[in-house]
């Protein structure tokens, strides 16, 4: 044997050990995520790390039989820690990676700011998150956050640079907000250049 194949041999066995499907559909990332998935607890940052920068050779994008990457179930369980671990250790994670659940297609910034997690949708935007990018329904994370009528959430998308006029097929943030009979959300929008 010689020495070139024997060092790639160990690398082998650790990508195959890491791409391993469990129960669910889930690999060693999504069950490392899932099992360390208290988003009370603040210690255990360098334990996280060292197991994160660990697993570099694992399908960090792969997604589970429920259609999530280890970046959705992060933000699915509001672990911002998680979130910060994962966008901070895995160079080659796909910050706007699309959810593949049936109907409909989220990033990590649809999926918190369809669940009000403002803190996690700061911590995806400073790591480039697209802001206009849409769902499989056109919608935009400002489109949903107008939905639930979060003004905090809405007033941070516009601040880093949402398009207040992003139409989709079933309309704009406006749309949504006035659906949602949000006055003030509403006001915003208008005042923002929303037409």
């Amino acid at each position: 044997m010689d020495s070139d194949s024997s060092n790639e041999s160990p690398k082998l066995l650790k990508t195959l050990a890491f791409n391993v499907k469990y129960s669910e559909g889930n690999n060693l990332l999504h069950q490392f995520v899932l099992e360390n998935s208290n988003p009370n607890d603040s210690g255990g940052g360098n334990y996280i790390n060292a197991v994160l920068r660990s697993m570099s050779d694992a399908s960090v994008n792969a997604l589970n039989d429920e259609g999530y990457s280890a970046l959705h179930l992060a933000v699915l369980k509001n672990n911002l820690l998680m979130v910060k671990k994962l966008l901070s250790c895995l160079e080659n994670i796909d910050v706007n990676a699309r959810s593949e659940t049936g109907t409909s297609e989220n990033t990590a910034l649809h999926l918190a700011a369809k669940l009000g997690h403002i803190p996690i949708i700061q911590e995806l935007l400073n790591k480039g998150a697209d802001l206009d990018i849409k769902n499989e329904y056109d919608e935009t994370a400002l489109c949903l956050a107008a939905t639930s009528g979060n003004l905090k959430m809405m007033k941070l998308l516009v601040g880093k640079g949402a398009n207040v006029n992003r139409i989709g097929i079933c309309g704009g943030p406006l749309y949504f907000a006035a659906k949602s009979n949000n006055f003030e959300a509403v006001k915003f929008l208008i005042n923002s250049g929303a037409d």
